[in-house]
């Protein structure tokens, strides 16, 4: 008979995740308020659209979007067009390639093939 507490754990893990009443980042804001006082003047204002564009696709895919997607990102009126972005570009296979890249340098130290061949 598997143990109370293994039952429990499983059955949490399992349970739907609620969404959140509040966008995430104003969650994440509250949490680094509550510890940081003076967190509200000493943070940056929230980024414009175009500025998170740029930002989120630099970070992601390691590219800056095209003229196309920023002028289609920023004609689009939807209030969660900034998490359906993320969700594309994390989806993406520029992101598997940016990700790859990403830890070859930091996890390789810049050496190509010096300790795992590429195609591995």
């Amino acid at each position: 008979m598997p143990a109370p507490l293994f039952v429990a754990a499983v059955a949490f893990a399992l349970s739907p995740i609620p969404a959140p009443r509040e966008p995430l980042h104003a969650l994440i804001d509250q949490l680094i308020a509550a510890s940081h006082p003076g967190y509200e003047t000493l943070a940056a204002p929230r980024a414009s659209d175009a500025e998170f564009l740029r930002r989120v696709t630099l970070d992601l895919n390691g590219t800056i979007p095209t003229a196309a997607e920023t002028r289609a990102f920023l004609a689009d009126p939807d209030p969660d067009k900034r998490r359906k972005r993320i969700d594309r570009l994390l989806a993406s296979p520029a992101y598997a390639r940016r990700m790859a890249q990403f830890f070859d340098v930091v996890l390789m130290e810049r050496r190509r093939d010096n300790k795992v061949p590429r195609a591995a």
